[in-house]
């Protein structure tokens, strides 16, 4: 999110001088179960002086009320049983859910390599307001020079953190994989999500969760969408654009980031480790009324994320 805040920063510098190009206006830079088996068999076993057909009703008496007892002490052991040997195709939502987020915490707790890829990364902004609107197409060329190539790798070496990029910038682990905190560790419940489901592959069960769309998200695993993704709040997104660009006013009344189409597809091997991450989500920027130098303009922006981990090392 902070990429977004510079983006849009950048833009709307852009953006609204531009239109002052032609009067000499400057350019921005950048349980185990029991057997019981004490079966009531207390064969109180009378005096031979009974006659046979005694002894037969006695027998039969008893087995019956052997078979009783052991179907009575047997039977929930079986029920249990059952539950102890469920594999992950049998879990209920939030049984599925619970092995997600084990799963995905205990990457973040343990810290094993992997490779981060970024596959697709697009930014699309839009600015409405009369003469800045000629700016657009100007804004989107810049963008596109802005924007790190796709795909983009960090590699996470085991037991180690902020590893940099490629163009020097720092990553920190816990930003990158699920969940943007430590106190905020991913802990979806079956209301976050629209859908979890499971399929096998080979020895391991592939977990997809696609989480539900959210209007200004609450950070720091307090909404759905953050207990998965990197989230900001409003105020922090809009501060950190005004930061950036000296004499602009924006109104958070008036701003909107829709998260949508957010879902992650964890593999998890039998021994409980991720050996695949694959996960996206988009967001739709909306703020009205920025102010600056006497202009003013509405602007929309769209932006798409699609990521991966692969290549773990436990």
């Amino acid at each position: 999110m902070k990429f977004l805040a510079k983006a849009v920063a950048a833009l709307i510098v852009l953006a609204l001088l531009v239109p002052l190009g032609a009067c000499g206006g400057t350019r921005p830079a950048n349980a185990d179960p029991q057997t019981t088996t004490e079966m009531v068999t207390e064969a109180t076993t009378e005096e031979a002086t009974e006659e046979a057909t005694t002894e037969e009703a006695t027998e039969e008496t008893t087995e019956a009320a052997t078979e009783a007892a052991t179907e009575a002490t047997t039977e929930p052991d079986e029920t249990t049983t059952d539950a102890a040997e469920k594999t992950p195709d049998q879990f209920n939502k939030a049984e599925l859910l619970a092995y997600f987020n084990e799963a995905a915490n205990r990457v973040r707790k343990e810290m094993p390599g992997y490779t981060y890829v970024i596959t697709k990364k697009t930014f699309n902004v839009k600015l409405q307001g009369g003469i800045l609107s000629i700016a657009n197409p100007i804004i989107n060329q810049v963008m596109k020079a802005l924007m790190p190539g796709n795909p983009e790798t960090i590699q996470f070496v085991k037991g180690k953190d902020k590893p940099k990029d490629g163009n020097g910038n720092e990553w920190n682990r816990i930003d990158n994989f699920l969940a943007n905190t430590k106190s905020a560790a991913a802990n979806l419940q079956p209301g976050d999500v629209t859908s979890a489901t499971v399929k096998k592959d080979g020895a391991n069960y592939a977990v997809t969760v696609k989480i539900i769309t959210e209007v200004n998200p609450a950070p720091d695993g307090k909404g759905a969408n953050s207990r998965v993704f990197i989230v900001d709040s409003v105020k922090k997104v809009v501060d950190d654009i005004v930061g950036e660009v000296p004499g602009l006013t924006a109104d958070i009344k008036q701003t909107k980031l829709r998260f949508c189409n957010g879902s992650v597809t964890l593999t998890i091997n039998p021994q409980g480790q991720v050996v695949r991450m694959a996960g996206g989500f988009d967001v739709k920027a909306e703020s009205k009324n920025l102010k600056m130098i006497g202009m003013s303009a509405d602007l929309t922006a769209d932006m798409t994320s699609r990521f991966e981990a692969k290549s773990f090392v436990w």
